[in-house]
């Protein structure tokens, strides 16, 4: 029932963000077309990933520590944990950011090619910072066992004051890619203000509380979790940027749109596992391997019974909810059909990544993003040149469910934690390793 409630508030909070962050899909799609979109979308692509280079992987490990710390009472080491990720986050994303405007003119006009990159690369710039703050902070939040407030900073208020500042700046700037851009920078920097000052406001002790430092164990910790998340973010992208560098600029658009799209059908996991993350890392450092089983597979059977609706409708109608987008985005529809079927393999199989991260197996789980982002260039390579958006869609679905699926046997073997209900069911008469006493530490 625990899990039931902060997975409830989590949910509303990432149905309310979904919504949200389609209706900024939405906007830029109809006011820049398919064109324009993908210059947009590739320009928060590679703000995105200079994000991740900003946190430093941080953001991965946040969780585990801050509900550890609390679980063992210790205030100072939790204290420590949020300073220290904050100062490191700030500093280093400033560093990127200015990188990144640095490198501008050379992405745009040397590595891609299009009009009008350069420009748009460099308001992107902006938003690398705020980015990476508001990141943190709903990290921190559900560290917290706040799942509802870690969804809401992350997932919710930068969409809802994207949409405003979006509304306003194309009015006053006109449609262009730069707008768009400026409208996202200033809706992350609002996201992440509010970010912090829920954080304040769910740790009244921390000014009281006299803090270790943390800054080096945690900088150190993070680099694992910095491989995964790089890789993790690369594997959408490698769709995005093989489709620029095709030089087909629509294609970007209309890729961006459909995964944004086919990404609906995961959000129930994403929210549930916003509540369910931190009593992972409970119950693992506990030693509770049977309760951990048991919560695994109740993630899997809530977040299915809520992704089969809309993958349904992106198999039978994926023309007509491409075409909301506009004219021009109708010909995504096989595109977004073929995603979502990437994203169902996502669902059906649970929280396999979470599991393996929050019991320290990042080694396990990165080293299979890196053969994935082997796999991911490799079909990309193949199927790109070929058959284009929908060769780029069949690459990234591919590799999606080969995650997934590689993830789910890592679990079965380190863990002995089966993720599927239904196989549970099954074997309800012998039983599981995760669920006979001690199977899973042995």
């Amino acid at each position: 029932m625990s899990l039931l409630a902060g997975a409830s508030r989590a949910f509303i909070a990432r149905t309310t963000g979904a919504v949200l962050s389609y209706g900024v899909g939405l906007a830029v799609a109809r006011a820049l077309g398919p064109e324009d979109s993908g210059i947009y979308f590739l320009a928060i692509a590679a703000a995105t990933m200079a994000s991740v280079i900003g946190r430093l992987g941080l953001d991965q490990l946040l969780v585990r520590r801050v509900a550890a710390a609390l679980g063992a009472g210790d205030q100072s080491a939790a204290a420590g944990t949020a300073r220290a990720a904050m100062l490191i986050t700030l500093v280093l994303s400033s560093v990127v950011s200015v990188c990144l405007f640095a490198l501008a003119p050379v992405l745009g006009d040397q590595v891609f090619g299009l009009e009008g990159l350069t420009a748009t690369l460099r308001l992107a710039a902006l938003a690398v910072v705020p980015l990476s703050l508001l990141i943190v902070f709903g990290e921190l939040l559900r560290g917290l066992s706040r799942p509802g407030e870690s969804q809401l900073v992350q997932v919710a208020l930068a969409p809802a004051a994207t949409l405003i500042f979006l509304g306003l700046f194309v009015v006053i700037l006109g449609p262009r890619p730069t707008s768009a851009v400026m409208a996202y920078a200033a809706g992350m920097s609002t996201a992440a203000f509010l970010g912090f000052a829920l954080w304040r406001r769910a740790t009244p002790w921390l000014a009281d509380t006299k803090s270790s430092d943390e800054s080096r164990n945690l900088a150190r910790e993070s680099i694992p979790f910095l491989g995964v998340a790089l890789l993790t973010l690369a594997l959408p992208s490698i769709s995005i940027m093989a489709l620029a560098l095709a030089g087909d600029e629509s294609g970007v658009g209309l890729f961006a749109t459909a995964y944004r799209t086919a990404t609906l059908t995961s959000f129930a996991l994403i929210a549930i596992n916003a509540a369910a993350t931190p009593r992972f890392a409970d119950l693992h450092a506990r030693g509770d391997h049977q309760g951990l089983g048991r919560s695994a597979r109740r993630v899997t059977l809530l977040t299915l019974a809520c992704s089969l609706p809309p993958v349904i409708l992106f198999w039978t109608l994926p023309d007509i909810v491409m075409g909301f987008f506009g004219p021009g985005f109708v010909v995504g529809g096989r595109c977004l059909a073929i995603l979502a079927t990437g994203q169902l393999v996502n669902v059906v199989t649970g929280s396999v990544s979470e599991l393996l991260m929050m019991s320290g197996r990042e080694r396990a789980l990165r080293a299979n993003l890196g053969g994935s982002v082997v796999l991911s260039l490799v079909l990309h390579a193949v199927l790109v040149p070929l058959y284009g958006l929908t060769g780029a869609a069949i690459a990234s679905a591919t590799t999606v469910a080969t995650i997934n699926l590689v993830s789910y046997g890592l679990v079965r073997h380190h863990l002995s934690i089966n993720t599927l209900p239904l196989f549970k069911l099954r074997r309800t008469s012998r039983g599981s390793a995760a669920d006979r006493p001690g199977g899973a530490g042995r």
